[in-house]
């Protein structure tokens, strides 16, 4: 799934002109997160040929939720490293505000998600460009736009 390269050491400079990730706030981190997963799933679908709006909302929407990012961080999680797991954690720990208690921890969970990649994002985007790699096939069985994400074996 993953290069036997140092992805500890993987282009650690942060995006020209952008503060340092690690003087920003998880909160804002996930922010940028949420959208650089959005461009990621829409580039995706495009590269598969998904060229109608409706479409494209539909295999849009049915990836870039809270319930299937939390299946892609539970499928990464193995391989992510502790500094990682860290960001993942900055970001599950932050008040979210969801209409039904039950939802919490998944909101929770997604957060960390997009923590990490807000994170990667502008500090190691060689490390980024490798969790994509890993998690497209995952986005590409998900062959019904209007299904839930595949079980976890």
């Amino acid at each position: 799934m993953f290069d036997n390269h140092d992805p500890e050491n993987a282009n650690t400079k942060p995006a020209e002109g952008l503060p340092d990730p690690e003087n920003i706030h998880p909160r804002v981190l996930a922010h940028l997160g949420d959208g650089v997963f959005d461009l990621f799933v829409r580039e995706t679908a495009l590269k598969q040929g998904i060229q109608q709006a409706g479409t494209l909302h539909r295999y849009t929407t049915s990836r870039v939720n809270a319930q299937f990012q939390v299946f892609l961080l539970d499928t990464l999680t193995p391989h992510l490293l502790e500094s990682e797991l860290e960001w993942v954690r900055r970001g599950r720990n932050l008040p979210v505000s969801t209409g039904r208690r039950s939802q919490h921890n998944i909101h929770r969970q997604a957060t960390g998600f997009e923590t990490l990649l807000g994170y990667l994002y502008l500090k190691k985007p060689d490390r980024l460009q490798e969790l994509w790699h890993a998690i497209t096939p995952l986005l590409s069985e998900l062959k019904s736009v209007d299904s839930s994400p595949p079980a976890a074996d």
